[in-house]
């Protein structure tokens, strides 16, 4: 398991630029949601991204990882139709794989806090699983798939009272036991859902909390929002890009 405490913001600059794609409707086995493409000649398939917000649907969280991803190379599914459910997850690494251009197998999960959970309990098989404040404090180990045997990115601030450092340590070494590579990701300064969009310098919303009843306060953090963004597709590109021709 690797830990990181923090990625340089100079790590946005290794992305590169790309017009802002047109998102196209997708409805195909039951799920329902946006598809981005990236931009250049279709050519050999490309690896895919499937992004679960997360309980109350999209809120514009996964915008600037959406932004990332079409940047990247990938082609990117931000799923509307029960994002928090791992059936639906499931069900959408299937009928994404199914899309044109796209290499089913590569596709890769992305969840935001309970869609975190729902990219980790997806039954099918994921290339890789990125894992966004998934309500570390709570975790059960009996709540997850019984092996993982793809590479695992864990993100998390160190001031979010569902993801504290411990529990993220915990959580992390048991998805190892699992058969996970695990890299965890820690933010120093950042709450929950740093991604969630800033309207406004007194905004204050409360999210549901991972995995259990109760709320949680957001902490929105947009140039964190920017980075984390910048380390996901970086990750991805790392681990899912084929080598250069």
């Amino acid at each position: 398991m690797r830990v990181l405490t923090w990625l340089l913001p100079l790590v946005l600059l290794a992305l590169p630029a790309a017009a802002a794609p047109l998102p196209e409707d997708f409805a195909e086995g039951g799920v329902s949601g946006l598809v981005l493409r990236p931009a250049g000649p279709s050519g050999r398939p490309r690896p895919a991204v499937i992004l679960l917000p997360d309980d109350g649907g999209a809120d514009g969280r996964t915008h600037p990882y959406a932004d990332a991803l079409v940047g990247a190379g990938f082609h990117v599914l931000e799923v509307r139709s029960d994002p928090a459910d791992a059936a639906v997850a499931a069900a959408a690494l299937r009928a994404l794989g199914r899309s044109r251009g796209v290499d089913p197998g590569r596709i890769a999960l992305v969840g935001f806090g309970a869609g975190a959970l729902a990219a980790l309990r997806a039954p099918a098989p994921a290339a890789a699983r990125v894992l966004l404040y998934p309500g570390c404090a709570g975790m059960l180990a009996e709540d997850q798939p019984a092996a993982l045997d793809a590479p695992l990115l864990l993100l998390h601030g160190d001031r979010d009272p569902a993801n504290p450092a411990a529990a993220c340590d915990a959580t992390a070494a048991m998805l190892v036991a699992l058969g996970a590579d695990v890299t965890r990701l820690e933010y120093p300064e950042a709450g929950f859902a740093w991604d969630y969009p800033l309207f406004g310098p007194e905004r204050r919303v409360l999210l549901p909390w991972p995995g259990r009843t109760g709320r949680v306060l957001a902490a929105p953090w947009p140039a964190m929002a920017e980075i984390a963004a910048a380390d996901v597709a970086l990750y991805l590109q790392a681990r899912l890009q084929p080598p250069a021709e």
